[in-house]
């Protein structure tokens, strides 16, 4: 493969108070991949995302960001996060959805670029109606799309969401989704997406990163749906359900 990856990561190790939360794990993602984070709770999965994003320290191995090392990126806006609901931003803000959006944009920007870009994701998210809505009125729903908004304002070229379905309801969970795909497909948007949920995300993710503490499996798929290793790894019924739920 000619085409160098947006994030490589080496060997890495992270661990808070002599306590292991990853355990030399390697992997790289590429324009256009879609992958599903999935591993049980406590495997470490967040810690991942949030070492990737240089919000935890590293014990050991490196992180490279669009080829260069994570200590010396600074396009930080070429890359989306959007955190977990409960810790992503104070529900009680008395913020409008537009100024939830705005807040990830660089200081840098001119007023008329800023104004510009936000109406532009919202629209393209379908919530311009909610533009003038305080941020703590709104359903789940209407949240996740709001601070999805914000992940996307500055038009990442990598996407990083944290179990961002937990807070929705089903029909809801399924439009989310089916957002995500779209912008992954249309777009060439990469996404990296936590869930505890490895099935689910089978249905829109083309890539499984499993982890338990270390890495279990990274690739396609295909490939875990025809490895025996893996179906003796998770047993015939989970490995079924995985395999089954990816369309």
């Amino acid at each position: 493969m000619n085409k160098k990856p947006l994030v490589a990561i080496s060997h890495l190790s992270v661990s808070y108070h002599d306590q292991q939360a990853v355990s030399d794990i390697s992997f790289e993602i590429y324009a256009s991949d879609f992958v599903g984070l999935a591993g049980p709770n406590g495997a470490g999965k967040t810690t991942l995302l949030r070492t990737i994003l240089g919000l935890e320290k590293p014990t050991h191995g490196s992180v490279s960001l669009f080829g260069k090392d994570q200590k010396e990126f600074r396009a930080w806006h070429t890359i989306g996060y959007l955190p977990q609901q409960k810790t992503s931003v104070n529900h009680l803000l008395p913020a409008t959805v537009e100024e939830v959006v705005a807040l990830s944009i660089p200081d840098s920007w001119d007023r008329r670029t800023v104004r510009e870009s936000v109406r532009a994701v919202l629209n393209e998210l379908g919530i311009t109606h909610l533009s003038h809505k305080l941020f703590s009125t709104l359903s789940g729903g209407q949240k996740q799309r709001a601070l999805l908004a914000r992940a996307l304002v500055t038009k990442p070229a990598l996407l990083f969401l944290d179990e961002p379905s937990a807070a929705l309801d089903p029909q809801a969970r399924d439009t989310f989704f089916a957002l995500l795909k779209k912008l992954n497909k249309e777009q060439g948007t990469a996404i990296v997406l936590v869930t505890h949920d490895a099935g689910y995300v089978g249905a829109y993710a083309n890539k499984l990163l499993y982890i338990d503490t270390h890495l279990i499996y990274f690739g396609d798929f295909a490939h875990f749906c025809q490895s025996e290793q893996m179906n003796k790894y998770f047993g015939p019924h989970d490995h079924h359900i995985i395999c089954h739920q990816h369309t």
